[in-house]
């Protein structure tokens, strides 16, 4: 398959216009923005620009009610995507929704996925956050280290940071739609180096 000639023909005339979410019902706003993700996902894996997988929460099942019907809770377990950039750099990222206007809430991100993206950090992995902001339509790059700046300031109750102001995500990378031919190239800054 030419790749080159489905990112510059169908993406474009298809889906680079669009919003990336058009939604009313807020109930699942991770969904479009997932699938949106495991598609981008694909189109690196095809181009080998990189090698990332979704990595499936772990569902303790607690009853089996008939056929096709249980009950479970779901375990802890690590941030939702793992995988590599073509020069063998790992890559461990969560993505998190906000229908917020004015921040993002600290409380999105789970304890043991803040611990997760910090042990990469310290492996020398890139380690992120993508945040969507459903509002704006827009999505940013939230590096770890910034991240543990605001997540330790919450954590020693300083006033006030129990979020993370949208206007502190100008100065972040913000993700490019249909840029070399992937939906949703979050990628492109760490091919820089």
């Amino acid at each position: 398959m030419n790749t080159n000639s489905f990112s510059k023909n169908k993406w474009n005339q298809t889906f680079a216009s669009q919003p990336l979410v058009k939604r009313r019902n807020t109930s699942n706003t991770g969904s479009a923005f997932e699938n949106l993700l495991i598609y981008s996902n694909n189109i690196y894996s095809i181009k080998k620009l990189a090698f990332i997988q979704k990595i499936e929460q772990p569902v303790k099942i607690d009853k089996k009610y008939q056929i096709g019907k249980v009950s479970g809770t779901l375990k802890e377990s690590t941030v939702d995507y793992l995988g590599s950039l073509n020069n063998g750099r790992m890559v461990a990222f969560d993505a998190k929704s906000t229908s917020s206007n004015t921040s993002f809430p600290l409380k999105n991100i789970k304890d043991h996925q803040y611990e997760i993206l910090k042990q990469y950090y310290e492996m020398k992995a890139i380690s992120f956050l993508l945040v969507e902001w459903l509002n704006y339509n827009e999505v940013y790059i939230l590096p770890f280290n910034i991240l543990e700046q605001y997540w330790e300031n919450a954590k020693s109750g300083k006033r006030g940071t129990k979020s993370i102001p949208y206007k502190d995500f100008a100065s972040l990378n913000k993700v490019q739609r249909g840029n070399r031919g992937i939906p949703l190239d979050y990628l492109a800054p760490f091919h820089r180096y």
